[in-house]
Order: C-alpha cells, then structure tokens, then sequence
C-alpha cells in the first residue's frame, strides 16, 4: 500500500471547491431553477480544473458521494452536470 500523495495548495483549493460544490446539490431542493444552473454550472467548471490539476480519482470519490445522494432522493446522477455547457456559464439571465 502506497502513501497518500502530497498536493499541492492549488490542487487542495479546488478540490474543496468541488465538495462545497456537490454539498450546495445535496441541499437545493428549495433553491429557484436559475441558482440550480448556477450551481451546475460551477460545479462543472471546478471539476473541470480539477481534472486539468490530476485529480481525476479524487473527483470521482466526491462526485460519488452526490451520486448516491442524490439515488436516495431518487434523481439523476452527476452526468447531468457533466453535460452541462460551460460556455452557457457566461450567460446572464
């Protein structure tokens, strides 16, 4: 068994982005349809920064937390934020 690796500040930053990210999915069943976008779309772009900085394994374990929370509410799974457009982030309503 190997040791966990060292990260580095960035990778930590936006790696706590991204759990802050899916715990604001497990909580907005009250939030309006434009925050849930807004929500989505973040979420999208930190995974995304993640994924540029190595991380995919680590967002593969939160995004499967929000997975199975969300399967218990009986909702999609984090594939929908996936295929959300980023280029839509920039977009005002």
């Amino acid at each position: 068994m190997s040791a966990p690796r060292p990260y580095t500040p960035t990778q930590v930053l936006f790696l706590s982005r991204l759990q802050r990210l899916v715990a604001g999915h497990q909580r907005m069943d009250a939030v309006n349809a434009w925050r849930q976008g807004l929500l989505r779309r973040a979420t999208l772009s930190t995974y995304l920064d993640c994924l540029a900085l190595g991380l995919d394994v680590e967002c593969g374990l939160v995004l499967g937390q929000l997975s199975a929370a969300q399967a218990g509410r009986g909702e999609a799974g984090p594939d929908r934020l996936l295929a959300a457009d980023p280029s839509a982030a920039r977009e005002r309503p």
